[in-house]
């Protein structure tokens, strides 16, 4: 195995006894159940240590692992694919900088679509669409 725990689907498993085991939003394809469960009846399953994503094949599962955790936050060690997205959850979770705030209720933010959305779902106020990308950073 490439990593992970991989488990062995025996010929009399069925969907009903995988789908414990799956992560909510793998509960939602069926298209891979069909795949392991018609096509590789003793297939081997790998599963992501980091993120608990199950595949059906060693080379889905390392083309996962080339993009998963390839960014770690530094602070709460959650993996990230992208740089990016990285430093926006830094931005979001682990900033003291929250330069928008809200007018009626105080609650500030560190990125601005937060804020738009919290303006949205809270105060029924949407706002216009923002000036520039410089913005929000």
């Amino acid at each position: 195995s490439t990593g992970g725990s991989p488990f062995v689907l025996s010929e009399s498993s069925k969907l009903p006894a995988l789908l414990p085991a799956l992560p909510e939003d793998q509960k939602k394809s069926p298209g891979d159940f069909h795949q392991i469960t018609s096509h590789r009846v003793a297939a081997k399953l790998h599963r992501c240590d980091h993120c608990g994503h199950i595949f059906p094949t060693v080379q889905a599962f390392t083309r996962h692992k080339r993009a998963c955790n390839k960014y770690e936050c530094p602070i709460c060690h959650r993996g990230f694919s992208q740089v990016g997205n990285m430093r926006r959850h830094m931005k979001i979770f682990h900033s003291d900088q929250k330069p928008f705030e809200c007018k009626v209720c105080n609650k500030a933010y560190g990125i601005q679509q937060s804020f738009r959305y919290h303006m949205r779902d809270k105060h029924g106020i949407i706002l216009g669409k923002p000036n520039s990308k410089a913005e929000e950073k």
